[in-house]
Parts: C-alpha cells; structure tokens; sequence
C-alpha cells in the first residue's frame, strides 16, 4: 500500500463519527471561495438516488442576479456535485445551492444552502 493511502485510511479511521455524515446520511452544503473551488453537492456514499442540483454564482452577496448558474442535471447518483473547479480564484463569490430529490417521480426542492467562504466544516456535520 503506498503511503498516501495509508495516511487517507489513517485520518479516516482517527476522525470522530460525526465527522462521517455524508457517509452515514445524505448531506447537502454549498462552498465559496474553497482553494479555487465554488460549488452546491449532494451526496451518500454508496447510496444512489434521484437527485438534482443547481448551484447559482454570484460576485457578491449583493448581486441581484448569478454571474451563471451551473446545473447536473436530474440523475441517478451517489453524488451530485454542481461546481466550478477554479472559479474562486477571480474574486469573492456568494455561492447558492438548491438541492432537490425525486420521491415517487415528482421533482422535491429538499434544502437550499448558501455559502461565502470555503464551510469546509459544513456539509459534514448535517445528519
């Protein structure tokens, strides 16, 4: 085993449970300004559902419209992640995310998450 990957499984293991939602329940949250990265994700490891998520990128928290809107589109997954991956990098974004699931067929708007900074904490602690 190469050592990047013992050193992945030995963080894995040490993090407390709560630190694992995504892993024992579905999450949702949104990040801004994260190492270049903008984006609204969905995801349960290893449980796939109907999901759809739109993520809107706005310059500020006070623009009255996105600068664009990203979409995954409605599909069968794990993970549904709308996102920018170097976005971040050309000023201070105001991310929102709209979230939304597929019981018996009909589209669910299930949770809108709003970010200004990277939250690298939100989204793990929401079970």
């Amino acid at each position: 085993m190469k050592y990047f990957e013992k050193l992945l499984i030995s963080l894995a293991v040490a993090m407390p449970v709560v630190a694992h939602a995504g892993v024992v329940a579905t999450t949702a949250h949104s990040r801004a300004n994260c190492v270049g990265f903008n984006e609204s994700i969905t995801w349960y490891l290893g449980h796939s559902f109907w999901w759809r998520v739109e993520s809107h990128h706005f310059l500020t928290v006070n623009s009255a419209r996105p600068e664009h809107v990203l979409n995954t589109g409605k599909s069968y997954t794990w993970r549904a992640a709308a996102y920018h991956p170097t976005e971040s990098y050309t000023g201070h974004w105001y991310v929102r995310g709209y979230h939304y699931y597929y019981p018996y067929g009909n589209e669910v708007l299930d949770v809108t998450t709003g970010a200004t900074d990277c939250n690298i904490y939100d989204g793990w602690w929401d079970h």
